[in-house]
């Protein structure tokens, strides 16, 4: 999941893992502890969590959180979050991001 999106500044955030599984047997995991933590990406400094994700219940390891409007995000800078998933088995994972203000551009 190293792949980049953005941020923006002064929004809430859903973070989402969505269909979790076990890679050896394929099957979904629905009882992992899943959090995620933002950091600077140039320093490793963390900027918010770890957030708790929880498990959507009737899906197929789907997991959501919320990354909340007031993180102090700074225009143009690159973040990374990193996922955890704890339970059978332990995973970790990141996603980039940059963070940039929500603007309506004129048609």
């Amino acid at each position: 999941m190293a792949k980049r999106g953005t941020l923006y500044i002064g929004n809430d955030h859903v973070i989402a893992v969505d269909g979790l599984r076990n890679a050896d047997t394929g099957d979904y995991i629905n009882t992992a502890t899943v959090t995620a933590t933002l950091k600077v990406s140039t320093t490793g400094e963390i900027i918010d969590g770890p957030i708790a994700l929880s498990y959507q219940i009737g899906s197929n390891g789907n997991y959501r959180g919320t990354l909340p409007h007031d993180t102090p995000l700074e225009l143009g800078v690159e973040y990374t979050m990193q996922y955890d998933a704890v339970g059978t088995l332990s995973a970790r994972w990141i996603e980039k991001f940059r963070a940039a203000e929500r603007r309506q551009d004129a048609a």
